[in-house]
């Protein structure tokens, strides 16, 4: 007669024993990580590409550099692709200039 009253033993790897996992859980975990790896894979180009943009004390020093007179104001633009420098020139008068965010290039 067979016994109906215990689960059936299946046979275990060490690694299985050692987790003290269920026969199908070392298959079934990655599965549930996948989604999330590969949206931090997705995120690292965007965040090197910020890595790589300038901030804005070095687009002031640019401007400092390239126009001349005093940095009174540096504001990001909405789409955050370039700077507003507000620069107070020799002669008294106030300029904006723009700096592209990802090349540094001056724009006046």
């Amino acid at each position: 007669m067979y016994n109906t009253h215990q689960p059936r033993q299946y046979p275990r790897s060490s690694r299985q024993r050692w987790l003290g996992a269920h026969r199908y859980t070392a298959v079934r975990w990655p599965r549930r990580l996948l989604p999330l790896i590969v949206a931090a894979l997705l995120c690292l180009p965007v965040t090197l590409a910020q890595a790589q943009a300038i901030g804005p004390s070095e687009a002031a020093s640019k401007v400092r550099q390239s126009v001349g007179g005093k940095v009174l104001k540096v504001k990001a633009s909405p789409d955050k692709t370039k700077y507003y420098v507000k620069v107070l020139l020799p002669g008294g008068k106030v300029r904006t200039v723009t700096v592209d965010r990802k090349s540094g290039s001056v724009r006046k």
